[in-house]
């Protein structure tokens, strides 16, 4: 009895380091970046390359900076403020008072 004991312990000790060993050598997925570069060259073959090149990472960072918002958002953004619209209600009240605030801005044509 003890020796089938002994014996089903160590089966159960290989059956987890093989699995640990079978599962450890799996590879992660690669990610693809968010957005293309603007103009990245032609890249090399998955097959031959080893690392990732690191130039369409530093291309997505250049192209995360943020802009200055113009006076307009901001004076939208403050009635929806004042109006203390969330979500939905105040992606709506901010696109309505772009476009009225970019027409008034615009020249109007004579007819």
């Amino acid at each position: 009895m003890k020796l089938v004991k002994s014996l089903l312990a160590a089966a159960a000790v290989t059956l987890m380091v093989g699995v640990g060993a079978v599962s450890a050598q799996t590879t992660a997925p690669a990610t693809a970046p968010a957005t293309k570069p603007a103009a990245a060259a032609p890249a090399a073959p998955a097959a031959t390359a080893k690392k990732a090149d690191p130039a369409p990472v530093a291309a997505t960072k250049a192209a995360k900076v943020k802009k200055a918002k113009s006076a307009e958002s901001i004076a939208c953004s403050a009635e929806a403020d004042a109006k203390k619209l969330k979500g939905k209600d105040r992606k709506k009240f901010r696109s309505a008072c772009m476009k009225k605030a970019k027409a008034a801005k615009a020249p109007k044509k004579a007819a």
